[in-house]
């Protein structure tokens, strides 16, 4: 999946289209239709020193299967990552809930900026409407390779033990999010790391893979239409940021933490 709007299988009978929270939601979860793949929509300088502290930084919280993982809300990544990174991450993590925003409810244009005065484009809503989405979860994840038995879900070589790369539905985990954004802050493809790419299933049982690129932010809904996976990183260093949204105004981060 290359930039650009997709769409998504149809929804699995198994779960109603509100799901489970806000409980007896009666409209159904925003962005079922459709995957986002956006790019170049963030500052480059704020990402190069995300990388940057990512490659100093997180060694310490590193596991045997190689994913080093630090919460992006509030003040703990200042600790960890630094005051620059920080500042960094706070700024990207605003930006990135702004154009999920606009990509879900058809706001154009989808990179941050201000609204077309008098935009009339089908689905596009004004906000009074479309339920505001905010964050209620985000983690910085630096990835490198770890102690696994496979190389990706994807293939026929079974992976024996659970980590990063289990296909796993991000609402069944945790029943508040609705929307799943992640932003790929270095180049896959062998460039900085290889393996770690996205894969969505399909309606087939098939996968529709995300080719990993320098700021490219992938958009979706957080429900079982969208069960996905990460490859497992092979060579190189896979650093990402990722955040998900709500539209539960009760369960959302507080706008300090963000």
């Amino acid at each position: 999946l290359d930039a650009g709007v997709h769409a998504t299988p149809a929804h699995r009978s198994s779960m109603s289209p509100s799901d489970c929270w806000p409980p007896g939601a009666s409209r159904p979860r925003p962005g079922m239709a459709s995957r986002h793949v956006i790019d170049d929509a963030f500052d480059p300088r704020d990402l190069s020193v995300l990388v940057a502290a990512a490659k100093t930084s997180m060694y310490a919280l590193r596991g045997s299967d190689g994913e080093a993982s630090a919460a992006a809300l509030g003040r703990a990544s200042e600790g960890i990552l630094g005051l620059d990174a920080h500042v960094a991450m706070r700024r990207t993590l605003r930006a990135m809930t702004e154009t999920a925003h606009r990509a879900v409810h058809g706001v154009h244009p989808v990179v941050p900026g201000v609204p077309v005065e008098g935009d009339r484009t089908e689905g596009a809503h004004s906000g009074d409407d479309a339920p505001t989405l905010r964050p209620v979860g985000a983690i910085f994840t630096h990835i490198v390779p770890g102690e696994t038995s496979g190389t990706s879900v994807t293939q026929s070589t079974p992976i024996d033990a659970h980590g990063y790369w289990s296909p796993h539905v991000d609402k069944a985990n945790v029943p508040e999010y609705d929307v799943s954004a992640v932003l790929y802050l270095s180049d896959g493809d062998g460039v900085d790391f290889a393996g770690g790419a996205l894969h969505f299933m399909d309606a087939s049982g098939g996968w529709k893979t995300v080719t990993p690129r320098r700021n490219r932010l992938v958009v979706f809904s957080s429900g079982e239409e969208n069960v996905h996976a990460v490859g497992v990183v092979t060579s190189g260093e896979r650093t990402t940021l990722n955040l998900w949204l709500t539209r539960d105004p009760r369960v959302a981060a507080a706008e300090d933490d963000c």
